[in-house]
């Protein structure tokens, strides 16, 4: 009898932690992400990274060299003995060849929780995190600090389009802007000489090698793990052709009227 309580204790919990601890939602929904938070773990005696710790900062790594993260932060203070946990990540990563000005340390959590409540402030404080919205604050700032620059490289279409709004706005039309992706505004700017290029997706062929991909999967076990599109380089000079090429449709009048050439 008693076993037979002591069992329906059991599935009574079971059951209760499936109701209210649900398996969550996978979150990964963008390609590539601001910054990836390294947690940090106690090194070795005599100060030396131990074996966990080299494995969070060699997928850290990894995620960066596969263009997945911009920016990694390593948190940790001196927790379980007077080594600091960052600062021995950076220097570990460092020795790996990671560039030092992709590193952001926090040496103060001492717990998981402290990871991430400086990190969260980390992120705040960096005007790049967080809100694409930031983008006009960034180069505003950049500019009025480092009024030298000559061209700008801004990743992906929105955060472009803030940026030129700030050059407009400090009057800086002669600072060349270069982006990824093309669309109606980014083609109304590059005819107004702002955008000198760009590399852009390939939509209308992306989704026919998808197409493919999954008819072949249908009657082969030969399906390929990735499909890769080479994308497409556009300069002002050829936008018309290009946009064409890309959307396979005629460049809109409203912006075939304004089409120029700029020297």
């Amino acid at each position: 009898m008693f076993k037979y309580v002591v069992l329906c204790f059991v599935l009574i919990n079971v059951l209760i932690f499936i109701i209210v601890f649900k398996k969550p939602q996978k979150k990964q929904k963008q390609n590539k992400y601001d910054c990836a938070i390294v947690c940090g773990f106690p090194a070795n005696n005599d100060g030396s990274p131990s074996s966990i710790m080299k494995s969070r900062v060699e997928k850290a790594i990894e995620l960066y060299r596969h263009n997945k993260i911009n920016y990694i932060i390593f948190s940790g203070g001196k927790v379980h003995n007077t080594y600091e946990e960052a600062a021995i990540m950076e220097k570990y990563a460092i020795s790996l060849g990671l560039d030092k000005k992709i590193i952001i340390k926090e040496n103060k959590a001492i717990s998981t929780y402290h990871n991430l409540l400086y990190c969260t402030k980390i992120m705040n404080e960096h005007n790049g995190f967080i809100q694409i919205e930031n983008a006009y604050k960034v180069c505003y700032e950049m500019i009025n600090e480092h009024p030298d620059i000559q061209a700008l490289y801004v990743s992906w279409d929105r955060p472009a389009l803030l940026a030129i709004k700030a050059l407009k706005a400090l009057n800086r039309t002669d600072i060349a802007v270069f982006t990824t992706d093309l669309d109606f505004e980014i083609a109304e700017e590059m005819n107004q000489g702002f955008v000198k290029g760009l590399s852009t997706q390939r939509p209308y062929d992306q989704g026919k090698a998808a197409a493919l991909a999954v008819a072949k999967s249908l009657v082969s076990d030969n399906v390929p793990k990735y499909i890769g599109v080479q994308p497409y380089v556009v300069h002002e000079k050829q936008l018309k052709r290009a946009w064409k090429d890309i959307f396979f449709e005629a460049l809109p009048e409203e912006l075939g009227e304004k089409v120029t050439v700029h020297r």
